[in-house]
């Protein structure tokens, strides 16, 4: 497989490996495989927040909400790019939501408020709560 050779390169390039064969594990359905791919993917890469987006997607759609909850958390210590972070704060307020975390859940919504006032669907979306 012509991406094979990454997997014995940098940290870095064997964990975008690891990433590319969750990604398609998770495809194919066989999600214990790519949550377990994509953890490794962590590990060989410690400070990248997609990472840990991907785990919360998977435990989210697993119905894991408690581990889900807690890969936002990481993928939020990680300092990811403006451009990701409300998003993530979203599922991570969501998630708490539905996990009946509603202290969590009102945590996270007003730091989404309060990092993005001017973003008006987020703000809509946050009054909704």
């Amino acid at each position: 497989m012509r991406w094979q050779r990454l997997e014995g390169e940098s940290r870095t390039s064997a964990g975008n490996y690891l990433i590319l064969q969750g990604l398609l594990a998770e495809r194919r359905e066989f999600y214990d495989l790519a949550l377990a791919l994509y953890r490794q993917a962590g590990e060989k890469m410690p400070k990248n927040d997609g990472v840990w987006r991907l785990v919360g997607d998977l435990e989210t759609r697993a119905g894991r909400l408690t581990e889900a909850s807690d890969a936002f958390e990481q993928a939020l210590k990680l300092k990811p790019s403006p451009v990701d972070r409300p998003e993530i704060l979203r599922k991570l307020a969501r998630v708490r939501e539905r996990n009946l975390d509603q202290d969590g859940a009102l945590s996270a919504w007003r730091q989404l408020a309060d990092e993005y006032p001017d973003v008006i669907h987020l703000i809509e979306e946050v009054s909704a709560f």
